[in-house]
């Protein structure tokens, strides 16, 4: 398969509307007299609107049925340069924090995101039902029960960019709880900061996704019990018919986890295995169970090439995934897969891998 970079979404240009704690959802919305909710705003905004959410804590549990356009996309973000948290409200005891739902033409971005609480399989950001077209981006994604970000089979083009995610599940969890869980596609997942999952995998591709790019990810840091072992990315089908098909997975750092890069099978299955999955140009390093490993000859095809080496953060343990002056993750790069900026919006150095 010919992979190719998607075309990243648009600017939303049209009307601003405002969200601020101290808010009223009578106002008009702007930035003097804002909404209070965030909820209203995802309500209201029409194609080729933005809400700007101001400082503080938003307890509520957020549903995103509206769509943009192609050429006016909807987005909803922080107010630049202000922190504002995304977390469950106190009713109920099954929570996601962000729902989109059949959207389409839809950016969330800048946010802090956490808290999903209470049963399995819920998810602090949720890609639901047949959603297309949609960017998550620049967020932190953090501290949730189960999964930091779950994309349903019917999704296309969700466009995962430039999060942190980290410290996603619980031991109290019935599942393997994971960073980011996806299905359907293709999707593209690139310069994320993904670490101290200790419950489940960092990148899940399973069952049954098609065409996804992962690239330019730095994974750290995951882990699970000792009767199984998560991975740094995972792709894998059922065994029953439902299969990740030609999944590419390049320019990555993947070290320190149970396993690096896994082609998973179902035990016990007879089912289809998958195919047309590569990763190759990725930086493997110490991950304790194999950095790359295959349950069946080449559900992931590691023919290309990959690079084992310490990748030589400036400082892992506090979570300083730079890269030092004589890293050899720089220049490691495959081109054409890079995305020109890096996980702080700046112009990434000349074949780098990572998503610094």
């Amino acid at each position: 398969m010919g992979w190719l970079l998607p075309a990243a979404l648009p600017a939303s240009t049209g009307q601003a509307f405002y969200v601020a704690p101290n808010g009223s959802n009578s106002n008009p919305g702007t930035l003097a007299m804002p909404w209070q909710t965030v909820q209203k705003a995802l309500s209201t905004l029409s194609a080729g609107q933005v809400a700007y959410v101001r400082g503080g804590t938003y307890p509520e549990e957020l549903m995103m049925t509206r769509s943009g356009t192609a050429s006016a996309p909807i987005t909803i973000r922080n107010y630049p340069g202000e922190q504002a948290v995304l977390h469950p409200g106190s009713g109920g005891n099954c929570n996601d924090v962000i729902q989109l739902f059949n959207v389409a033409y839809v950016r969330v971005q800048g946010f802090v995101i956490e808290g999903a609480n209470g049963c399995d399989n819920n998810t602090n950001v949720y890609v639901a039902g047949s959603s297309r077209h949609v960017e998550i981006s620049n967020n932190e994604i953090r501290n949730g029960h189960d999964h930091g970000l779950y994309v349903d089979p019917g999704t296309v083009d969700v466009q995962v960019l430039a999060n942190r995610v980290h410290d996603n599940g619980t031991i109290g969890s019935g599942n393997k709880d994971h960073a980011l869980y996806m299905n359907g596609g293709p999707h593209l997942i690139a310069n994320n900061v993904i670490y101290d999952h200790p419950y489940g995998h960092a990148v899940q591709i399973y069952p049954d996704a098609e065409g996804d790019i992962i690239t330019n990810n730095t994974i750290v840091n995951t882990s699970y019990t000792s009767s199984y072992r998560a991975a740094g990315i995972i792709v894998g089908g059922d065994g029953l018919g439902q299969t990740a098909d030609n999944i590419l997975i390049v320019n990555n750092i993947v070290a320190w986890n149970d396993r690096g890069l896994y082609g998973y099978y179902e035990d016990g299955m007879q089912g289809p295995q998958g195919e047309g999955n590569a990763g190759n140009h990725n930086l493997v390093y110490a991950n304790a169970f194999g950095n790359l490993v295959n349950d069946r000859p080449n559900i992931i095809d590691f023919s290309g090439g990959n690079l084992v080496a310490d990748p030589q953060f400036v400082n892992r343990a506090g979570h300083d995934f730079h890269l030092q002056s004589g890293s050899p993750a720089r220049g490691a790069a495959l081109p054409g897969y890079t995305p020109p900026t890096d996980f702080e919006g700046r112009a990434r150095p000349a074949a780098t891998l990572g998503a610094y």
